[in-house]
């Protein structure tokens, strides 16, 4: 049902909204466009004046509008995937969640990897994509509830550091737990995984605000210095966020 809907991916790339009105795009025939919320906030029309934030996603068929009500003090950023389809009826909610598999920070990853590597053919990048986004409507992550409170936390404001104790009482575990429960589920800890959350809000920055210097990059995602910035960039990734920005953007 779902190959015979979504025919290829027209694209995919960030949109960072401005603290100005923004002006909505409305979808044309023949596709689809998903807006996957990966900061910031969003009001939707019709919902309430529910608020809606990392991990929304929004389906849009032909003659619906994108989203566009923000606030001005936490403007919205998200991750566009623009399919061509059948034109037939939406196969999905118009408002879904991300279930986490894999990790939202994962899949944007890969999708900028993807662009910037070039290693997969089109067809296997629309068919990562799509599958990844239709697998959030019907899979729940598979992690205890304290950990994904954790990660939930870091990946939605990597730039402040609490300690393990802050974490830990958040999550109403103890530390020693915390840090069994990350070491367990994902080989990791609670600062290499805020390492990992700030490299991640880095990549997203350098590539969608091409005209932001990168050592305002390396202080919007919580480092202390670029020296910093460039060493735990360079570890997480093998090059420069300079090198990163002009693979990514292709300039």
């Amino acid at each position: 049902m779902f190959g015979d809907h979504y025919k290829s991916l027209l694209g995919a790339f960030f949109f960072s909204a401005p603290r100005t009105p923004i002006k909505p795009y409305q979808i044309p025939d023949g596709t689809e466009l998903v807006e996957v919320i990966t900061d910031g906030m969003v009001y939707f029309p019709g919902r309430g004046g529910e608020e809606f934030r990392r991990g929304t996603i929004f389906w849009h068929q032909p003659g619906e509008w994108t989203i566009s009500y923000t606030s001005p003090s936490e403007p919205y950023r998200c991750f566009v995937c623009k399919f061509e389809t059948d034109g037939t009826a939406r196969q999905v909610p118009r408002v879904s969640k991300w279930g986490g598999v894999p990790d939202l920070s994962r899949f944007v990853d890969d999708m900028l990897n993807f662009t910037m590597q070039r290693k997969l053919d089109r067809e296997e990048i629309f068919a990562y994509c799509l599958g990844t986004l239709l697998r959030q409507q019907i899979k729940e992550s598979p992690l205890p509830a304290a950990l994904k409170m954790v990660c939930r936390k870091l990946n939605n404001d990597p730039v402040t550091a609490p300690s393990v104790e802050e974490l830990a009482e958040y999550a109403g575990i103890s530390a020693s737990r915390l840090f069994a429960l990350f070491h367990k589920h994902l080989q990791s800890s609670p600062h290499k995984y805020l390492l990992q959350c700030r490299v991640n809000m880095a990549k997203e920055l350098l590539a969608e605000r091409v005209g932001i210097p990168i050592k305002q990059v390396a202080e919007m995602s919580g480092f202390a210095s670029l020296e910093v910035f460039y060493r735990r960039f360079r570890q997480h990734t093998g090059i420069t966020p300079a090198e990163f920005r002009r693979k990514v953007t292709g300039e």
